[in-house]
C-alpha cells in the first residue's frame, strides 16, 4: 500500500463511481410522463447505480486527508484550504448552474410555451449549498444535494484533520464521534448520515499511509457494522466494493483512467447534456425503438461536454487552486 502509484486507481474509482451514477440516471430517465426503459426489470436492475454517489464520498474521505497530509496542513491554514477548495470546485458548478437556467430559459419559453420558474432565492440557495434549509425550495438538480455532503466534509474535516492524527486515541474519539451522530441522524442527509463512508475512506488512506493498526481494523469493523445494522444492504455493498477497489484494484484501464480526470464534470453536467438528448430522443419512433443505442449516445455526449468543461473550465481551477500553498 505504500507504492505512489496505487494512488493513480482512485482515478478509476472516480470513474468507476460517475458511469455508476450516470447509468442509474440514464436507464431509469422519465420524460415526465413515461420511463424511456419500459422494462421494468431492467430498471431495477440498474438501481444499485445511484450508490455511485456513497462511492464518490468514500474517495473524498480517502483523497482530501491525503491532499492535507502532502501539503502541510495545519488548522492555521483552514481558510486558505477552503479557498483551495472552492477555487478547484466552484468554476465548473457555477457554470453547470448557468447552463441549466439557459436550457429551462428555452425549453420553458420556446418550446412548452410556459414561465421559466427558477427564481433568484433558488438560484443563491442552490450557489450556497443551503436549499435544505428553506421547506419551499428545491434543488436544481438533484445531484447538487449530494454536492452540500461533500462541502460539509471538507468543513469538518479542515476543522478535524489536525486533532485525529495527533494519536490513536483522537482517532477513535473523533471516528465513532461522527458514526455515532450519524446514528441519531439518520432519515437526514448530511456529512454525519454519510460517516461511515467519509470514515471509511479516512482509515484507508491512514492505512496507506501507515500500514495495518489495530485501531484502524477496528474502525473499519464498526463502520461495516454501522452500515449493516441502521443503512440499507447497498449501502454496505458499495462501502465493501470501495475498500476493495482501493486496497487491491487490478491494473487500471486507460478508457477509466481517462474517465476519472473528467468524474467531476461529469456528475455535473451528464443530466444537462445526456438528459436533454434522452428527452429529444423519446420524441421519435427511433429513440423509442432503439433506447440502448439512444443511452450509449447520451453517454459519449456527456462524455464529450465533460472533457470540454474539464480543458476550459476545470483545468484552469485545479491550476489556480495549486498554486495556494500552506506556508509553515
Amino acid at each position: 500500500m505504500g507504492n505512489k502509484e496505487h494512488l493513480r486507481h482512485i482515478e478509476t474509482i472516480r470513474a468507476i463511481a460517475a458511469l455508476m451514477v450516470l447509468s442509474f440516471h440514464f436507464v431509469n430517465y422519465n420524460n415526465g410522463s413515461q420511463f424511456f426503459i419500459e422494462s421494468e426489470s431492467i430498471r431495477t436492475s440498474f438501481t444499485f447505480g445511484a450508490q455511485g454517489v456513497e462511492l464518490f464520498y468514500l474517495i473524498s474521505g480517502f483523497i482530501i486527508p491525503y491532499s492535507l497530509l502532502k501539503g502541510g496542513y495545519k488548522i492555521k491554514h483552514f481558510f486558505l484550504y477552503i479557498s483551495k477548495r472552492i477555487i478547484r470546485l466552484y468554476p465548473p458548478y457555477l457554470l453547470t448552474i448557468v447552463g441549466i437556467l439557459v436550457a429551462n430559459l428555452i425549453f420553458n419559453e420556446f418550446i412548452w410555451e410556459t414561465k421559466a420558474h427558477i427564481g433568484i432565492k433558488q438560484i443563491l440557495a442552490n450557489v450556497f449549498f443551503l436549499t435544505d434549509l428553506f421547506p419551499n425550495i428545491e434543488w436544481i438538480n438533484p445531484i447538487f444535494r449530494t454536492l452540500k455532503v461533500e462541502f460539509q466534509f471538507y468543513l469538518l474535516i479542515g476543522i478535524l484533520f489536525p486533532f485525529l492524527i495527533q494519536n490513536r486515541f483522537n482517532l477513535l474519539l473523533g471516528c465513532f464521534a461522527l458514526l455515532g451522530t450519524g446514528i441519531l441522524l439518520i432519515g437526514s442527509n448530511n456529512v454525519f448520515t454519510n460517516a461511515p463512508f467519509f470514515v471509511t475512506g479516512l482509515i484507508l488512506f491512514l492505512i496507506f499511509q501507515n500500514q495495518w493498526k489495530w485501531e484502524y481494523i477496528i474502525i473499519l469493523l464498526i463502520s461495516q457494522l454501522i452500515l449493516l445494522q441502521f443503512y440499507y444492504w447497498e449501502d454496505l455493498i458499495i462501502n465493501l466494493i470501495g475498500i476493495i477497489l482501493i486496497i487491491g484494484l487490478p491494473k487500471e484501464s486507460r478508457f477509466l483512467q481517462l474517465t476519472g480526470k473528467i468524474s467531476y464534470p461529469i456528475y455535473l453536467i451528464h443530466g444537462l447534456f445526456g438528459g436533454w438528448f434522452l428527452y429529444a430522443a423519446s420524441k421519435f419512433e427511433s429513440g423509442n425503438n432503439f433506447p440502448f443505442i439512444a443511452i450509449i449516445l447520451a453517454a459519449l455526449i456527456s462524455w464529450g461536454a465533460a472533457w470540454i468543461m474539464h480543458f476550459l473550465i476545470e483545468k484552469p481551477s485545479m491550476r489556480w487552486s495549486r498554486k495556494i500553498q500552506y506556508k509553515n
